[in-house]
């Protein structure tokens, strides 16, 4: 619990200093209030709920690249994860890597997740996700999606943490998932990918992700 509570501490006393027009952005009393009762709460919060907490608080700034790095968070920040993978494409979510149990589902449309449509959960989801316009929200928000603590609290998915998805192929023949949380970031590293399975060329802004520049 200290613990925490002197982190909070130091996101409290850090970010006005290193975020340009912090109070601009975020009024100060309720910054204030905010990281007060984060405090109080703190003993009887579990971590990842600190954490989901404090990752609202920072993307309440409403600049993108002022975040808390939950979705790829590792170490204490680590939140498990579904074996699945979504992108945002013109026509809607699709599942674009799976783990091998759930490949059946590659290339698949999103068209309910939950009880609820991708839209709503999207919007349901938008306060955790720093963001400044609708685009950049929806190039963010499928990895926060696949964060089970977030999908729990926000109970989209089940008291256990299980995620239901109901996907359709090419055809319109829906079809659903249970998917089961497993572990953490490296869940991602197991997947099986559309690109591979139905060897679609590699896009060239894909082809090498942590260039700067790309030329050919």
């Amino acid at each position: 619990t200290s613990r925490w509570q002197d982190g909070l501490d130091v996101v409290a006393r850090e970010l006005p200093v290193r975020q340009k027009d912090f109070y601009l952005l975020m009024p100060q009393d309720k910054f204030g209030r905010d990281v007060a009762e984060l405090k109080r709460e703190i003993p009887q919060l579990s971590d990842s709920d600190i954490i989901l907490q404090m990752s609202r608080m920072v993307a309440g700034l409403g600049v993108a690249h002022t975040e808390l790095d939950i979705a790829s968070g590792t170490g204490a920040l680590a939140l498990h994860r579904y074996p699945v993978r979504m992108e945002r494409f013109s026509d809607g979510l699709a599942v674009v890597a799976a783990a091998p149990e759930y490949q059946g589902a590659l290339g698949g449309r999103v068209v309910r997740i939950g009880s609820m449509t991708p839209d709503q959960v999207e919007t349901i989801l938008a306060p955790y996700i720093p963001h400044e316009n609708k685009t950049k929200l929806q190039r963010a928000s499928p990895s926060y999606m696949n964060l089970a603590e977030l999908m729990q609290r926000e109970k989209i998915a089940d008291a256990a943490g299980h995620l239901q998805l109901t996907c359709a192929k090419a055809g319109g023949q829906e079809f659903k998932l249970e998917i089961a949380p497993t572990g953490t970031a490296e869940t991602g590293r197991n997947l099986v990918t559309a690109a591979k399975t139905f060897h679609i060329p590699t896009e060239f802004c894909r082809k090498r992700p942590k260039a700067f520049y790309l030329y050919e």
